[in-house]
């Protein structure tokens, strides 16, 4: 049997590991995302000029997005980095960013 003690211990020793994976993940997807010289990025800000999403009322949802870039994991980097906006629910290219 395992006491509390032990069981809070353990807990909290999974719970430091996942963020620890979590956040190596993520470094690592960054670095990607920044060096990727591939089409990725320019086919999501094509997409979003050829929709003519560029505001909230023009916005996708993400359940209208094709599937391919529905599941890209540039989309969210292309929002932490604000060439695209989220809000509402829905993806707009930001047309203040240079």
């Amino acid at each position: 049997e395992i006491d509390a003690k032990e069981y809070g211990e353990c807990i909290g020793a999974l719970v430091r590991a996942v963020d620890d994976i979590n956040t190596k993940i993520l470094v690592n997807m960054n670095r990607k995302y920044k060096n990727d010289t591939s089409a990725s990025k320019k086919e999501i800000i094509d997409y979003f000029k050829e929709q003519k999403a560029n505001s909230v009322e023009s916005g996708i949802r993400t359940k209208d997005l094709p599937k391919e870039l529905a599941k890209n994991p540039y989309l969210l980097m292309m929002v932490k980095d604000q060439i695209l906006l989220f809000k509402k629910g829905k993806y707009f290219l930001n047309t203040e960013k240079k």
